[in-house]
C-alpha cells in the first residue's frame, strides 16, 4: 500500500481514500475513513475531488466502451504507474481523446442555442457529486447563510442570495465554493422532507452562451435547468422532471431578480 502523507493517520491510507471514492471498500474499513473524513475536512474535500473526477469519467465513458483505446494508452498501460494520481492522468488523456467523439456521447439533450456541455455539465457534475454526500453535503451550513452569502458574494464578484424554497417543501441546507471554468462558482442545496435535493449552480464567468429564456438538459444523473440573468448563469439540476425543475427554476428566477 502507499504509504500515508503526514496529514493521514497510519490507519488510513492514501490509497484507501481512493477506494473509498470509488466505493471499493469493505463496510468496516469504509467506516474508519468516514471517522476520519468527519475529522479531517480537508482530507473529506480531496475525496469529494475523487469523486468529482469519477463521475466525470463516468459520464464520458458510458456510451463510448466499443471506441479503440489509443495505443500511447495502452502501451502506457502495460506498466505498473507509480502514484495513484498517475492513474487519474492516463485517464485524463483518454477524457481528452474521447471529446472528440463529441458531447452527445454523454447523453444531453442540448435546448435551442445552447453549446453542448460546458455549464450544464458542471451543474449536472456539482449535482452529482454533492447531492448524495451524507458528511459533507456543503461547506458552509443553513444556519450560517449571512456569511455564506458574504463570502460567496465577495468570491463571484456579484450579489449571492438565497431564494426560498419553503413554499415548494425544500428547506435550505447550506452551500459551497465550487470552481467554474475559468473563475469561482458558487453551489446551494436544498433538500425536501421526503430527502431529494436539488442544487443550483451560479457563475459569472462572460460568454456562457445561456440566454435568459430557459433550456433543459438531462442526461443519467440530473436533469438540469440553465437560464442567464444581469450577467450571471444558473443552473437548477435534481432528479425531477422537467416540468417540476422549471417550477422551482421560475420561483429563483423571480427571486434573485426582484
Amino acid at each position: 500500500m502507499t504509504n500515508p502523507p503526514e496529514n493521514v493517520p497510519t490507519d488510513v491510507t492514501v490509497d484507501e481514500l481512493h477506494a473509498y471514492a470509488d466505493d471499493q471498500l469493505p463496510p468496516e474499513r469504509a467506516a474508519a475513513v468516514e471517522a476520519y473524513l468527519r475529522d479531517n475536512p480537508a482530507a473529506a474535500a480531496r475525496v469529494a475531488d475523487y469523486q468529482l473526477i469519477n463521475a466525470a469519467l463516468l459520464s464520458r465513458s458510458e456510451d463510448i466502451d466499443d471506441e479503440p483505446i489509443p495505443q500511447a494508452l495502452l502501451d502506457t498501460a502495460g506498466r505498473p504507474p507509480r502514484y495513484p494520481l498517475m492513474r487519474i492522468a492516463a485517464a485524463v488523456v483518454w477524457l481528452a481523446v474521447g471529446g472528440a467523439l463529441g458531447w452527445q456521447a454523454a447523453g444531453f439533450a442540448a435546448g435551442p442555442g445552447a453549446a453542448p456541455g460546458g455549464f450544464a455539465e458542471r451543474a449536472a457534475l456539482a449535482y452529482a457529486v454533492y447531492a448524495p454526500e451524507t458528511l459533507h453535503p456543503v461547506e458552509v451550513g443553513a444556519e450560517e447563510s449571512e456569511h455564506l452569502t458574504n463570502w460567496l458574494s465577495n468570491r463571484l464578484r456579484m450579489s449571492v442570495s438565497v431564494p426560498s424554497l419553503a413554499e415548494q417543501g425544500f428547506r435550505f441546507l447550506g452551500g459551497r465554493l465550487m470552481m467554474g471554468e475559468t473563475a469561482p462558482a458558487a453551489l446551494l442545496m436544498y433538500e425536501s422532507d421526503s430527502g431529494r435535493r436539488l442544487t443550483l449552480y451560479i457563475s459569472n464567468e462572460p460568454s456562457q452562451g445561456s440566454g435568459e429564456a430557459m433550456d433543459f438538459w438531462q442526461d443519467n444523473r440530473a436533469g438540469v435547468v440553465t437560464w442567464a440573468s444581469s450577467g450571471a448563469e444558473f443552473g437548477l439540476a435534481g432528479g425531477f422532471s422537467q416540468r417540476e425543475l422549471a417550477s422551482f427554476a421560475n420561483v429563483i428566477r423571480d427571486r434573485f431578480d426582484a
